[in-house]
């Protein structure tokens, strides 16, 4: 995949990734009170997890076309993790 139609597509996991976590903020609400601290806990983790995709993905530009395949990689292993982690804290929480 070229660093155009990656960038295109790192942008809206990204964006992707910020409506979850605000979503998931919107619904604390409903967690049973002797859950709260722990759903707290997961969704700092995954604001975390958030940042440093966002770092990544703002280092897209200056990445060498050498290390590009590395990149997208990395990328995509941070996205997939991210992932998992929401699943992860809406499963237990359903």
């Amino acid at each position: 995949m070229d660093k155009q139609r990656f960038k295109a597509k790192a942008k809206k996991q990204i964006d992707e990734v910020f409506d979850k976590i605000n979503e998931l903020e919107a619904k604390s609400d409903q967690v049973k009170e002797n859950l709260k601290d722990t759903y707290h806990e997961q969704i700092r983790t995954l604001k975390s997890q958030k940042e440093d995709l966002k770092s990544k993905y703002e280092s897209l530009e200056d990445t060498a076309e050498e290390k590009w395949d590395e990149f997208q990689e990395a990328f995509s292993e941070r996205a997939e993790t991210f992932k998992q982690g929401v699943s992860k804290l809406t499963a237990a929480f359903k």
